[in-house]
């Protein structure tokens, strides 16, 4: 094995078909492996298996999830291992020139035209007793000299050189470790052999300048590319005897780096929403609480790696396989097969703030009928249970919408008052609900309140401010010693003087308590329901189920995946020093933040067409990456702006493609900066951008 790769693949399908119930666990996994797909089990013939793979139905067979590898098996369609083992082989070859035919074409074009191998090798003048002895060494590649054992044996044929097995071996090696020279040496040798054995001369010119010299880009032995066909049968019979949504399944599973299982409980609500940002700070001094919850907030931030997760979800979603989002009765630690429905559902460690531990119990305490069954059962905390919902993970076990379970959620958060006295006062002055004409006995209360604060034995200490108070609303008689009022005469006193106001609550009890109670709803739907379900998602999950935010955004924008893989030139001109300059091209890209590396100075943006790397200047990346702060009179830090590259946060990033990646770029006469950040997407699809930074004293 070159990589345990493929092999992790294989063992996450057959532990999910063990957990449903397809294969029959044995005493060990060696016997539930043999069992299943050992290599003297395995199915070799089936022609609908075989046709799956030329369709391309069959996902990540080993070495053939390149596109080198796809193209090899779309056009050669193989029906057999030894085929398999033939293709394995060619795909690596390179046509002897450029422009010429490449070696897999030829080997797809003389398997469906079996006379095309033999005119070839009429136009070598080939007799029919050479083209036979050909035949009897290649026909099982259709005339392609492709591995090393066919170049040793032929080369031994007395015909074809009639070299020693020791002489064939160095040919062996002068191909397969592209050593040039040996090569040009032993070519000199081999047609002195012809001329001194006095052999054929076209048919050892076709030998050795078609058939050898295929090999010369890249040579391989039949053991290798069997073993490799053996290891991609066992893939295509896991995806054929069995609903192939298993390895479907499976193979998102280990492309988003899902199955590391290996990871420590991590409890993620201990780290507050603004934890990271909050310590994060470069003048922060670590003591031993700073540096343990900095040391979480990296292990938590491992466990997830959600530009890798986009990543999978988007090559799984291009084949038409559908993602499910989170069904809290049916949902895993990772991905789960839904075989009912041919889909694969999301797993509950995907969802943010969701730790293994409420996992556990999520899953110990099902099956659940509602969402309020859900809450009887577990003690999720409000961030959890938010996160669940926004996922989509009681949309199956509700009748009402995301936005309706949401919603009757936040209700219960929002503390909404059944009956209103005094005591609500404060609520009501802070929600702006006392009108004008009572606008006296909201002072009065304030003031009460703050006398509370001056308490000393059984009087309240006056200062000048409140001394004024009273004498414009009472009388200075009750003061006593010039700033003392005894606290039961004051007491009694402001009981009576707000009798209006008890009165006027009883009489607007339900205009109050229903403005009250809106009041309170909308605040705790402003501080944690902003957004639309498409939002919700990319927040909880880090993928949109639904559609992209920027989907309908209104100006044009580049699809990045549609850019040439090389910077276009603008245009040039010849600088002061009589050279020419050339300007390249600039374009802008729009996308959500899902993932964001420091070392690599890296953003993985998720685009509406599929997530791309943005590679930014390191100078560049800090401006950007900053968290801005002030700090305030209380002496402690507030963050004004977190990082641009804070997930979810959406971007409009201007440059040049350069291969794989998107390189941020401005000429002088930019209208526009490398990034900016999207503020609001208009209800006609127009964006609004914030284009520097906040401007603060950041500390």
């Amino acid at each position: 094995m070159l990589a345990t790769l493929n092999l992790t693949r294989m063992r996450t399908c057959l532990d999910l078909l063990v957990q449903y119930g397809y294969i029959e666990q044995k005493n060990s996994l060696r016997e539930t492996y043999e069992a299943a797909i050992g290599v003297y089990n395995l199915d070799r013939t089936s022609p609908k298996m075989w046709d799956m793979l030329a369709n391309n139905e069959i996902l990540s067979v080993f070495q053939f999830d390149t596109p080198q590898g796809i193209q090899g098996i779309s056009l050669a369609k193989p029906t057999s291992i030894e085929e398999m083992a033939a293709i394995n082989s060619i795909m690596r070859l390179m046509a002897s020139e450029k422009g010429a035919e490449q070696p897999l074409e030829k080997y797809a074009r003389f398997k469906y035209n079996p006379f095309a191998w033999d005119r070839e090798m009429d136009l070598y003048q080939l007799t029919a007793e050479q083209k036979a002895l050909l035949h009897k060494y290649l026909d099982y590649e259709y005339g392609i000299c492709a591995s090393q054992e066919d170049i040793m044996s032929m080369i031994q044929d007395p015909e074809l050189g009639g070299w020693n097995l020791k002489d064939a071996d160095m040919l062996r090696k002068s191909i397969a470790k592209k050593d040039p020279k040996l090569y040009e040496l032993l070519s000199e040798k081999y047609f002195e052999t012809v001329k001194e054995k006095n052999l054929n001369v076209q048919l050892c010119n076709y030998f050795w300048k078609v058939l050898v010299n295929t090999q010369r880009g890249y040579s391989f032995n039949l053991s290798h590319v069997l073993s490799y066909s053996m290891v991609g049968l066992q893939n295509m019979n896991l995806a054929y005897k069995y609903p192939i949504i298993f390895w479907n399944t499976a193979n998102l599973i280990v492309d988003s780096a899902a199955v590391d299982d290996d990871l420590e409980d991590i409890d993620q609500d201990e780290i507050a929403e603004n934890i990271e940002e909050a310590l994060a700070e470069e003048n922060e001094e670590d003591n031993d609480e700073t540096v343990e919850v900095k040391e979480k907030v990296q292990r938590v931030k491992k466990t997830i790696d959600y530009g890798k997760l986009a990543r999978a979800i988007g090559k799984f979603k291009s084949y038409g396989i559908e993602i499910l989002p989170p069904d809290i009765n049916k949902s895993n630690f990772t991905f789960a097969p839904d075989v009912e429905h041919n889909s694969i559902t999301y797993g509950l460690r995907g969802i943010t703030r969701i730790s293994t531990d409420v996992i556990k119990n999520i899953i110990r305490n099902r099956p659940y009928s509602s969402f309020n069954d859900f809450m009887n059962k577990n003690h999720t905390n409000v961030l959890q249970t938010l996160n669940l919902i926004k996922s989509g993970a009681f949309d199956n076990i509700e009748q009402l919408s995301r936005e309706e379970i949401l919603h009757n959620y936040l209700e219960t958060l929002a503390d909404k008052k059944e009956r209103l006295t005094l005591q609500n006062m404060q609520m009501l002055i802070n929600q702006d609900l006392i009108p004008d004409e009572m606008a006296f006995y909201a002072k009065l209360f304030l003031f009460n309140k703050f006398l509370k604060t001056c308490k000393q034995d059984d009087y309240y200490v006056l200062n000048d401010a409140a001394i004024s108070f009273i004498d414009n609303n009472f009388t200075l008689d009750w003061v006593d010693n010039g700033n003392l009022i005894r606290q039961v005469k004051w007491d009694n006193a402001y009981s009576k003087a707000m009798e209006p106001m008890r009165v006027y609550l009883k009489d607007h009890k339900n205009e109050l308590l229903m403005a009250l109670n809106n009041k309170l709803v909308n605040e705790v739907e402003e501080k944690y329901g902003q957004g639309n379900i498409s939002k919700w998602e990319m927040d909880s999950i880090g993928f949109y189920y639904h559609q992209h935010e920027l989907s309908n955004a209104a100006r044009e924008y580049d699809d990045f995946f549609s850019l040439s893989e090389e910077p276009e030139i603008e245009y040039s001109f010849v600088g002061s020093n009589g050279q020419e300059i050339k300007v390249l091209k600039l374009h802008r890209i729009i996308g959500t933040v899902i993932d964001k590396n420091k070392l690599k100075n890296t953003i993985s943006l998720l685009t509406p067409t599929g997530v791309v790397s943005v590679k930014i200047y390191k100078n560049q990346y800090s401006i950007y990456d900053k968290q801005i702060s002030e700090r305030g009179e209380d002496g402690k830090k507030h963050v004004i702006e977190k990082s641009w590259y804070t997930k979810g946060t959406k971007l409009m990033v201007q440059g040049v493609r350069r291969g794989n990646d998107f390189i941020p770029k401005k000429h002088k006469n930019s209208v526009y900066p490398i990034i900016s950040k999207i503020v609001q997407i208009n209800e006609d699809g127009t964006l609004q951008f914030q284009y520097e930074r906040a401007e603060v004293n950041s500390v």
